[in-house]
């Protein structure tokens, strides 16, 4: 995995179930395709809210959310207000607006209300140019088909017209909250409440307190849990969270809807649920089928290889003005060396950092550093005692 930002744009919102009142959508008999956009792991798909089309991340996680700059341009006043957590446990106040119209393709839901966040103002969010976060409010009684090969999603009220094999659904639950719920197995074994969530960039990430108990009771050898120290994910309320602990843990295998995937170590664990994000779209065709509560997924090959995690041993978050060390791994030779979490990165491989313009900022976070092939690294930064200090890293795989 090449060094970049670990940001989440995943909302799991506590409010108030005026805005999670159940809706319907005013067609009926539809089959609509909609093209998407497939940027660092996001998905964004074209939205039109009260005759002007803009664009949204597709969130299975999410509800509708939209810019302090959208409600703006559309002239929209606040009808209420309210208190949120985000993916981070950050509380914010929120204002919450109602929008008349808002179209996906053909397809028109009326006077949904929409919580109004800053967090699309924050970078690298603004890398992604985006107004608003269409998610789980918009999914009921209908089917979706995810298909990356293609680019395209399919919204459907007749599941029957979709491409599927009936003998290998899945039962679909939901959590409370009303996100998919996938059932898996992982060596062998069932494992409950994994969500999927296309806001999510990840493989399969599992809860932190679920692994730290693992570790606990020694259920893992060792060298198959692999520690990693700081603070990744940008919430709702656009703040960071305190530094903490973080895991991959290696599987010997993960099966779902019947497709093995074997000898790979997960995502990075998250405080919130344990969930399965869109790096699963690369391998196959997923499907939601709300109506029926069912669930499929159609792999693209016979044989399925996951690429390794591969890592410098520390990952950047690039501000207006400095690089900053969000992410280290324990053990790491980038740790011995004496890089710690909240220092600033000076330079890297010559790429003075401090003097990046905001297109090249956006540019490195949704193609990657210009170094993320390299198997070798300067690095230029700040030690603990204000010093300058240079080193060389070599990429390391897990």
């Amino acid at each position: 995995m090449p060094i970049h930002y670990l940001y989440k744009i995943l909302f799991f919102v506590l409010l108030s179930n005026s805005i999670l009142a159940q809706k319907k959508i005013s067609n009926s008999n539809f089959f609509e395709e909609i093209p998407y956009e497939f940027v660092n792991s996001k998905i964004i798909i074209p939205v039109e809210i009260e005759g002007k089309v803009f664009r949204f991340f597709f969130d299975t996680g999410g509800l509708l959310i939209i810019s302090p700059n959208l409600k703006e341009k559309l002239g929209l006043r606040s009808i209420d207000s309210g208190t949120v957590s985000g993916v981070n446990n950050v509380k914010t106040k929120i204002d919450v607006v109602k929008i008349n119209q808002t179209k996906i393709g053909s397809l028109e839901f009326n006077n949904y209300k929409a919580i109004v966040s800053n967090v699309m103002g924050k970078h690298p969010v603004t890398c992604f140019e985006v107004d608003g976060i269409i998610g789980r409010d918009f999914l009921k009684n209908m089917a979706i088909q995810l298909d990356q090969k293609n680019r395209k999603i399919i919204l459907t009220d007749q599941p029957h017209r979709l491409k599927l094999d009936k003998l290998k659904a899945q039962k679909l639950q939901f959590a409370k909250n009303k996100i998919p719920i996938l059932p898996i197995k992982v060596n062998g074994k069932n494992i409950k409440k994994v969500i999927f969530d296309s806001g999510a960039g990840d493989f399969i990430s599992f809860k932190s307190n679920r692994i730290q108990k693992y570790k606990n009771k020694k259920i893992y050898q060792k060298g198959d849990i692999v520690e990693r120290f700081g603070n990744f994910s940008l919430g709702i309320s656009g703040s960071y969270p305190a530094p903490e602990k973080q895991y991959h843990v290696f599987i010997k295998e993960f099966k779902i809807a019947g497709i093995a995937f074997e000898k790979f170590y997960t995502d990075i664990s998250k405080k919130s649920n344990s969930r399965i994000g869109t790096k699963i779209l690369n391998y196959g065709v997923l499907t939601l089928d709300y109506i029926n509560k069912k669930f499929y997924f159609q792999s693209y090959d016979e044989e399925i290889k996951i690429k390794p995690i591969s890592s410098f041993g520390f990952s950047l978050r690039i501000t207006d003005q400095n690089a900053i060390v969000s992410g280290l791994y324990a053990n790491s030779p980038a740790a011995g060396l004496g890089i710690e979490v909240g220092q600033k990165i000076l330079s890297i491989n010559e790429v003075i950092l401090s003097q990046l313009s905001n297109q090249q900022r956006c540019d490195f976070y949704k193609q990657n550093f210009p170094w993320s092939e390299d198997d070798q690294i300067e690095v230029k930064f700040l030690n603990k005692f204000g010093k300058i200090k240079i080193i060389n890293l070599e990429r390391f795989q897990l």
